[in-house]
C-alpha cells in the first residue's frame, strides 16, 4: 500500500509504529483504505477500486481532517472517484504529516498541504455517511505519554488474547524429517516473506511454501501468521497443502541474507529470503503470465520470477547487461526452475530490485557500430582521395588543353606564317646556287618544325576522354599524324571491357602516343595494330608495327622510351619494348586494377549509389 499520513505522533522504526491516520491505496486486493495506527493497525474501511491498482498509473489522493472527522478520495487517471469518510469519537487532534509506501515503489508529485474546513470535508466525502469508530481508546487530552501508550496498547493486547494461538506449532525445519509417503497435519507460525506467485512463510529455522488458496483474507509481506494444513514432502522439500492461514499481527519484513549463486545452487536454502547480485541477461514471459528474468553470477545462471504488473513498467528502463541486486525467496521447485536452472528467486515487488551498475558501453553491438562507422570513414576518406586525384588530373588536363590552344594560336601559326613567307620568297625571287638551296632547307625545317608542333599539341590535348574506348582514341591520333603516308591502322578490344581509371587511361594513352609517333617517324611500317585486353583484374595495351625495328643490344634507349617507362612506373604499370632489325617493334603496357583502380572505382560507385539513394 501507499498513501498519506496525517496527525502522526511518536513515530518509531517499523510497520504501523506510530499514532495517526493513514489513507491510501493497496494493490494486493485493489482497494482504497482509511484507518488509524496505534502501534498496530485499525482499519476503518476498505472500498474496492473501480479498476486494478497498477504501477505506472497516477492517482490523485485527497485527505481532509476537520475536528474528529476524516474524509479521503481517490481519483484515477480515467476520472473515476472512490470515497471513504469516518468519524472517530476518540480522535487524535494534532500531529505531523507524512508519506507512506509499503513494498510498493510508489512515487509522489504535486504535494500540497493547507488548512481544512467543513466545506472541504463535505466536498471530499461528497456528503456520504461516515463510518463511526472509537469509544475504547484513551482520551486524546492525555497526550502522548507512557500512561497513554499503555492505554493505546490495550486493544492490541486484548486482540492478542482473542487470537487463541496454537501452542502446538512446529518449527518449519523439522518438517523435512516427516515421511514423504503420507500427508501429516501440522501447525506453523512465521512471517510472510512473499505472496506471489506463491506464499512463503518463514520462521527462525526455515521456510515453507503454501499451496492452493489458503485464506480468504489477504496477507501481505511482513505479516505474522499462523497456518494449519497438511505437509507433503517432495525431494526432501516440504510444502503445506490445504492450509488455513490466520493473520496474527503485522510485523517488520525480514532482512535478507546475502548469499552467492554458487551457495544457493547447493539446494539447502529453499524458501529463504536472500539478497543476491547478478547480471541481467534476458527477459521473457512464462506461460502462466509471470515475467521471467534470467540473471548470471559469474558462470552460474538463475531465474527471477515476478508478477507482470510489478515488474513490466520497471523493466522498460533497465538495459540488458546491467548489474542487479535482487531480494527474493529461493525456490527449487521445477515449476519455476523448468529443470534448466539450479534455482529461482521469487520477487515480492519491483522495490526488491536495485540497479547497481549499468552495462559497459563497449558491448558487442556498440563495437560493431564503431567498426562500421570506422569502415564508413575509411571508405569516405578513400573516396575523397579518389575525388581529389580526379580533380587534380582534370586540372592538369585542362591546363594541357590551354597550353595546346596557346601553342596552336602562337607557335603553330608562327611556323605556318614563316613557311608561307619563305615559299613566297622562293616563288617571287629567282634564286640560284647556294641561295636557292638555303631557302629550300629553311622551308623544309619550317615544315618539320610545324609537324613537331602539331604532334606536341596533339599530345597535350586530352581528346581521348571523349572517345568511347582507348584503342579508338589512339587510332584517331595515328590517323592525324600519318601526313599522307599509306599505313593501315587496326584497333581491337579483347575480353570484357570495364571502365579504366582516369590516371591509368591517361598514362596508357600517352605511352601509346609515343609508341605510334616513334613507329611512324623511325620505323616506316606498313601497318600498326592497337589491342586493349582485359584479363581478370589486369589490363594490357599492345602496340605492334611491321617496320624496320632496331637491333637488340644496341643503345637505342632514347628520351621517348625513357618517358614511356617513367609514365608506366608512375601509374603502377610495367612496360616492355621488344624489337629486332627488320621485324618491327612491339610495345606492351600491363597494369593491375585491383590495388589502385578497380577497388577505388568500386568504392566510389558504391558511395555514389548510396548517396543517390
Amino acid at each position: 500500500d501507499a498513501g498519506l499520513m496525517i496527525r502522526a505522533n511518536g513515530e518509531e522504526e517499523g510497520v504501523d509504529s506510530y499514532h495517526g491516520y493513514f489513507a491510501g491505496i493497496r494493490d494486493k486486493d485493489n482497494v482504497s483504505l482509511l484507518g488509524r495506527a496505534d502501534f498496530g493497525w485499525d482499519q476503518y474501511a476498505a472500498v474496492p477500486m473501480p479498476a486494478p491498482v497498477e504501477i505506472g498509473h497516477w492517482y490523485h489522493l485527497t485527505l481532509a481532517a476537520f475536528g474528529c472527522n476524516v474524509a479521503f478520495s481517490v481519483l484515477d487517471d480515467a476520472g473515476r472517484v472512490t470515497r471513504i469518510s469516518a468519524a472517530d469519537s476518540d480522535c487524535i487532534r494534532s500531529g505531523g504529516i507524512g508519506l507512506k509506501s509499503y513494498s510498493s515503489a510508489a512515487r509522489w508529485k504535486n504535494i500540497r498541504v493547507g488548512p481544512a474546513d467543513r466545506s472541504l470535508l463535505d466536498q471530499v466525502s461528497n456528503h456520504s455517511s461516515p463510518v463511526v469508530v472509537g469509544g475504547e481508546r484513551s482520551p486524546s487530552a492525555m497526550g502522548f505519554t507512557d500512561k497513554a501508550l499503555d492505554r493505546y496498547m490495550g486493544p492490541i493486547r486484548r486482540e492478542a488474547r482473542k487470537q487463541n494461538l496454537d501452542e502446538d506449532t512446529r518449527p518449519i525445519a523439522s518438517l523435512r524429517l516427516l515421511s514423504p509417503e503420507s500427508e501429516t497435519p501440522v501447525s506453523i507460525r512465521g512471517v510472510v516473506t512473499i505472496t506471489y506467485p506463491a506464499i512463503y512463510i518463514q520462521d527462525s529455522t526455515g521456510s515453507i511454501a503454501v499451496e492452493g488458496n489458503p485464506s480468504a483474507d489477504p496477507v501481505k509481506v511482513g505479516d505474522e501468521v499462523e497456518a494449519r494444513g497438511r505437509v507433503i514432502v517432495r525431494d526432501y522439500v516440504p510444502a503445506l497443502r490445504q492450509a488455513d492461514i490466520r493473520f496474527l499481527w503485522p510485523n517488520v519484513p525480514l532482512s535478507p541474507l546475502a548469499v552467492s549463486a554458487f551457495a544457493l545452487a547447493a539446494g539447502e536454502d529453499n524458501g529463504d529470503f536472500v539478497e543476491l547480485a547478478g547480471t541481467f541477461v534476458s527477459r521473457s514471459t512464462r506461460p502462466d503470465g509471470t515475467t521471467q528474468l534470467t540473471l548470471a553470477d559469474d558462470a552460474q545462471r538463475f531465474y527471477v520470477i515476478a508478477e507482470p504488473s510489478a515488474i513490466r513498467h520497471w523493466l522498460r528502463k533497465v538495459p540488458l547487461g546491467s548489474r542487479l541486486l535482487i531480494r527474493g525467496v529461493v525456490t527449487y521447485d521445477p515449476r519455476f526452475t523448468l529443470d534448466t536452472a539450479p534455482f529461482a528467486l521469487l520477487l515480492p515487488s519491483s522495490a526488491s530490485v536495485e540497479v547497481t551498475a549499468l552495462p559497459s558501453w563497449w558491448s558487442s553491438s556498440h563495437i560493431c557500430l564503431v567498426a562500421a562507422c570506422a569502415l564508413l570513414l575509411i571508405f569516405g576518406f578513400q573516396i575523397l582521395l579518389i575525388r581529389i586525384q580526379r580533380w587534380r588530373l582534370r586540372s592538369v588536363l585542362k591546363e594541357r588543353e590551354r597550353l595546346a590552344l596557346d601553342m596552336h594560336d602562337t607557335l603553330a601559326q608562327s611556323f605556318a606564317g614563316i613557311g608561307y613567307q619563305l615559299q613566297a620568297i622562293r616563288d617571287e625571287t629567282p634564286l640560284s646556287g647556294p641561295s636557292h638551296y638555303h631557302v629550300e632547307v629553311a622551308i623544309a625545317m619550317v615544315h618539320s618544325g610545324h609537324e613537331e608542333a602539331k604532334r606536341s599539341i596533339s599530345a597535350l590535348r586530352p581528346e581521348y576522354l571523349g572517345k568511347p574506348d582507348l584503342p579508338q582514341a589512339l587510332r584517331e591520333y595515328a590517323a592525324r599524324i600519318l601526313d599522307g603516308r599509306s599505313i593501315s591502322i587496326h584497333s581491337s578490344i579483347q575480353g570484357r571491357a570495364v571502365s579504366i581509371p582516369l590516371f591509368l587511361a591517361d598514362a596508357m594513352f600517352r605511352i601509346g602516343q609515343e609508341a605510334i609517333s616513334n613507329a611512324i617517324r623511325h620505323g616506316r611500317p606498313s601497318s600498326i595494330s592497337i589491342t586493349l585486353s582485359f584479363e581478370g583484374d589486369r589490363v594490357r595495351l599492345t602496340l605492334r608495327d611491321d617496320g624496320k625495328g632496331f637491333a637488340a643490344g644496341q643503345n637505342h634507349v632514347g628520351l621517348g622510351i625513357r618517358g614511356m617507362e617513367a609514365r608506366a612506373r608512375n601509374a603502377g604499370a610495367s612496360l616492355q619494348v621488344s624489337s629486332s632489325a627488320g621485324s618491327g617493334t612491339t610495345v606492351t603496357v600491363v597494369a593491375s586494377m585491383t590495388s589502385r583502380s578497380t577497388v577505388s572505382q568500386r568504392l566510389e560507385t558504391i558511395f555514389a549509389f548510396f548517396a543517390g539513394a
